[in-house]
């Protein structure tokens, strides 16, 4: 296997952080108004995506960092609220595996993994909170 470049290490790390930010998030949105969908089933897919890219981790020899906390928890005035925010977070991280699957380009499995991370997120996730917005 190629050896990994700095570039796809740090991909690899900030989109395993992102995964958990999303999936703390969505943790403070359920402790705040209950087991409530669509947060529910969003967060254990995110929870896959971390196990996929801990897969990758595993195969390139990365180790697995302590996961940063939340600055802030977030709270929100209703669920559509929270919702719109969910809405607006899938945006942001089908924006930045876009440009990580340009990064690891010549590393096919890392591509793939990102691209269907990606892809969650544009074509699952996103229209589900679009929907739960309003």
């Amino acid at each position: 296997d190629l050896p990994l470049t700095p570039e796809v290490t740090e991909a690899l790390l900030a989109g395993w952080q992102d995964e958990y930010n999303a999936y703390n998030t969505y943790q403070a949105i359920i402790d705040q108004f209950g087991a409530v969908r669509p947060f529910t089933a969003i967060q254990a897919a995110e929870a896959q995506h971390i196990s996929e890219l801990e897969f990758l981790f595993e195969r390139y020899a990365i180790a697995i960092p302590e996961p940063q906390t939340l600055s802030a928890v977030p709270q929100f005035a209703t669920l559509a609220d929270a919702c719109a925010a969910g809405a607006e977070a899938e945006i942001a991280n089908f924006g930045l595996y876009d440009q990580w699957i340009t990064t690891a380009e010549n590393y096919p499995d890392i591509a793939w993994v990102f691209n269907a991370l990606r892809d969650a997120s544009e074509f699952r996730h996103l229209p589900v909170f679009e929907r739960c917005a309003g």
